[in-house]
């Protein structure tokens, strides 16, 4: 089985509950991207300064991380919809870690539509074999119904040979 690791940022929770989810479905680590300044309290800022982020294509400073994803066969990247985009977050992991010559699998957590969420990151990850893409509405509030979605794409990305 190839040694996998999930690569998410998580600002309400949905991407790390799914993140989790498949992490325990196919055994992989999990590395969760932290800002070093978080965004500022309140849902209104938050949209206002992560939109900001989006349009400025923004990258900002992220915390060291513990996990090394060359030492891995597989990079699951997960990350929330800002903008019909992936976030800043995952732009700073993604300019400071050049992931390349890995199967990679994305996802992402939306409110609604995720846009080109999915082709974006797939883009800023060229130079890998994409093996999955999964987009996800609102996991946490219909959890259940989430988490069978997750395990089935985890299944069927499970199957690919590395």
């Amino acid at each position: 089985m190839p040694r996998t690791l999930i690569v998410f940022y998580s600002l309400d929770g949905n991407t790390r509950f799914i993140a989790q989810i498949l992490a325990s479905a196919v055994g992989a680590d999990l590395q969760e991207i932290k800002l070093a300044k978080e965004l500022p309290d309140g849902r209104a800022a938050k949209y206002f300064w992560g939109g900001r982020q989006i349009v400025l294509k923004a990258t900002p400073e992220i915390l060291p991380t513990e996990k090394d994803w060359q030492t891995y066969d597989r990079v699951i990247v997960g990350t929330p919809v800002w903008a019909f985009n992936f976030t800043p977050a995952i732009r700073s992991y993604l300019s400071l870690n050049k992931i390349s010559g890995k199967q990679i699998a994305v996802f992402c957590c939306s409110g609604g539509t995720p846009g080109k969420t999915l082709a974006n990151l797939c883009q800023a990850l060229a130079g890998n074999e994409i093996i999955g893409e999964l987009a996800l509405i609102e996991p946490l509030r219909d959890q259940e119904k989430n988490r069978r979605l997750a395990l089935d794409w985890a299944g069927k990305i499970s199957k690919l040979q590395h």
